[in-house]
């Protein structure tokens, strides 16, 4: 999983995650949907696909923000350890 959008490349680009030789054997614990045709199934991969990027893009939203926040209080605090910003 990627720390910033949540999700595994594979999840976003395939819109599942990818099954191990171990997980085609014995089943995977997250069997995937059976669609009843190709149609359901696209449907489903574009619902997914909208939820996913929906999801990455608040949540990359919300790291800039806190890294604005960061930066700005780092810069702050550097001014003030280099005796900018400071009154006489």
């Amino acid at each position: 999983m990627h720390n910033s959008t949540g999700f595994t490349p594979n999840r976003l680009v395939l819109g599942r995650e990818v099954l191990a030789p171990v997980d085609v054997m014995y089943g995977s614990i997250d069997d995937e949907d059976q669609w009843e045709d190709y149609g359901a199934f696209v449907e489903d991969m574009g619902d997914r696909a909208v939820s996913a990027f929906t999801q990455v893009r608040w949540a990359v939203r919300q790291k800039e923000v806190s890294s604005t926040k960061t930066s700005t209080l780092s810069e702050v605090n550097l001014k003030k350890a280099n005796g900018f910003g400071t009154s006489i």
